[in-house]
């Protein structure tokens, strides 16, 4: 494909799928700088490496999913820096249901594989069907079912540890 018309449709992509890749790493990651990265971080690794996406899903599929791995290496980096604080910060500006369902998914981030944890993403803060995170990951229905249920097992005995704790 000549150079101008791969450019042209990154180009395309880009307009059309900016948006909704933003959001999500606000959604995130709630810091705006940050979400911004992410979206030229999701970008750059089409300009750099464009047989990543395989065109087996669609674009937006491709760029939701990487935007989603790079918010959580990103959060998993800065727990690491944050380290030392103890308390976690709510921001008022979203709605209980977000910060519960990020909450939960930073405190399974030491605890899951990165497939899982990518799939509890999908499902409790996108709150994605199992048919809907299956088209997305490109995983069978039943494969994010059995991922799901080691969620809410490693969820579950994480909430008996707090339980246990003085």
């Amino acid at each position: 494909m000549p150079r101008a018309t791969a450019e042209a449709e990154l180009a395309r992509l880009y307009e059309a799928v900016v948006p909704a890749i933003h959001r999500r790493a606000l959604a995130l990651l709630r810091d705006e700088q940050e979400a911004w990265d992410v979206v030229q971080e999701v970008f750059r690794k089409l300009v750099e490496n464009p047989r990543a996406y395989r065109g087996d899903a669609p674009p937006l599929h491709y760029c939701y999913r990487t935007a989603t791995n790079l918010c959580l290496n990103r959060l998993r980096a800065l727990r690491v820096r944050r380290a030392s604080e103890s308390a976690t910060r709510l921001d008022e500006a979203h709605e209980p249901a977000s910060v519960e369902a990020r909450n939960l998914v930073l405190s399974l981030l030491d605890r899951l594989d990165a497939r899982d944890l990518e799939i509890a993403t999908l499902h409790f803060f996108d709150q994605l069907t199992q048919e809907e995170i299956s088209e997305v990951v490109g995983h069978t229905r039943k494969t994010v079912g059995l991922a799901l249920q080691r969620v809410r097992a490693v969820a579950h005995a994480l909430a008996d540890e707090t339980k246990e704790k003085p």
